[in-house]
């Protein structure tokens, strides 16, 4: 509760600062309130919609809450920062978790595999890879 005032008064100094925004929606999000961090999250991402970091933590959220139209929504954003930075293991990471949420076995395995790559486990990857092509066309 104190991090969420200081932020609440760092936001009303600065409301068009999206990084505040995106640390006051971390806030909640690793606080256990997913649904609450919603709002700070996708403020921080109209505000600067081409930062892969805080499209991945929106996604992290909406996965977190898991209800069919969440889950497409983070894979929409998650698939948006992948592009954007297709280095980041997190955002394949919470990709593969929202395509098992949607029950998308193969695609999960494709993400899971470029989040373990993207991590430096190449033999874990490759077993991905392997799992991912027996399910996809």
């Amino acid at each position: 509760s104190e991090a969420q005032a200081l932020m609440n008064g760092l936001i009303q100094d600065q409301p068009g600062n999206p990084y505040f925004h995106e640390l006051q929606g971390q806030i909640l999000l690793e606080s256990g309130r997913a649904r609450e961090a919603l709002g700070p999250l996708r403020r921080a991402a109209a505000q600067s919609p081409n930062a892969p970091t805080i499209r991945t933590m929106l996604g992290q959220a909406l996965v977190a809450i898991g209800d069919p139209a969440s889950v497409n929504e983070a894979i929409r954003h998650l698939s948006n920062a992948a592009q954007r930075d297709p280095d980041s293991p997190d955002a394949f990471r919470h990709l593969a978790q929202a395509y098992g949420r949607k029950g998308d076995i193969g695609m999960a395995e494709v993400s899971a595999a470029q989040a373990a790559l993207n991590s430096g486990d190449l033999k874990y990857a490759q077993t991905l890879a392997y799992r991912a092509m027996t399910k996809l066309k």
